[in-house]
This record gives structure tokens, C-alpha cells and sequence, in this order.
């Protein structure tokens, strides 16, 4: 898509990856890599890409309420991980898909080039690491 873009007078791209990409944790090796492999690529496109004028920003949420987290199994797992990092929790803090879209929007509509926009959940655990 560079060649169509570069015609462009200004180009914008967001991604959309995860926290876990910058701030990884235990017993998340192959979600934590692979996010990470992505989130490096992102920052490799931004720098290539920026003199063309094609703008590239990268969305981070962390958990994101998608019904994914709702399943016993991955609670148990992720109050788990919560406890490597000091939190005890009983519930998982998770935002709206809504709130990823805005960060989407602004990326897109904002003036200034958002290079990153790191998020998590009221209450979750915070950008430790990251």
C-alpha cells in the first residue's frame, strides 16, 4: 500500500496492538513476543514511512472488555498474573471497545502525529515495564 500512499498528500495508519506488546508478564511468552515482534515493526514503519508523509501511530490497549475475559478459566489466569504484580484482585478492571475507538479517532483526527497511545482500565494493573 506504500505506493498508493505516498500519492497521497497525507497518509494516516493505526494499529491496534496490546500492552502486552511493551509490558510483558509472567506465563505470557508466545502472546508477549509476538505483540512485541508487531510493536517493533510499527516503530520501524513510522520511522521509514514518516518523510513520505504517511503518518503511522500504534494503539495499545490493555484489557478491553470483548466478552474474551469473561471465561473462568482466563479470569483465573489473569487475577493470577495480577498477583506477580502486587494487585489482589477478585475482578478484572476492563475498558469499553468504545474507549479503543477513540483513541482510534484521535490517532486519525488529532493535528499532531500520536506516535503511541498506551491504555489500560481504571483500576488495572498500570504500565508497569512499559
Amino acid at each position: 500500500l506504500a505506493p498508493v500512499f505516498e500519492k497521497q498528500k497525507e497518509t494516516r495508519v493505526v494499529v491496534i496492538n496490546s500492552m502486552s506488546g511493551i509490558r510483558p508478564f509472567p506465563y505470557g511468552f508466545s502472546h508477549s513476543a509476538a505483540k512485541g515482534g508487531l510493536h517493533n515493526a510499527v516503530r520501524s514503519l513510522c520511522l521509514e514511512l514518516n518523510k513520505k508523509n504517511i503518518r503511522i501511530a500504534e494503539v495499545n490497549p490493555g484489557i478491553v472488555d470483548t466478552g474474551f475475559y469473561d471465561n473462568k478459566e482466563i479470569k483465573k489466569a489473569i487475577i493470577k498474573i495480577c498477583k506477580t504484580f502486587g494487585y489482589d484482585l477478585q475482578e478484572i478492571p476492563k475498558m469499553p471497545p468504545s474507549s479503543v475507538a477513540k483513541a482510534v479517532k484521535l490517532c486519525l483526527t488529532e493535528e499532531a502525529h500520536f506516535l503511541s497511545i498506551n491504555m489500560v482500565a481504571l483500576g488495572q494493573i498500570p504500565n508497569l515495564g512499559a
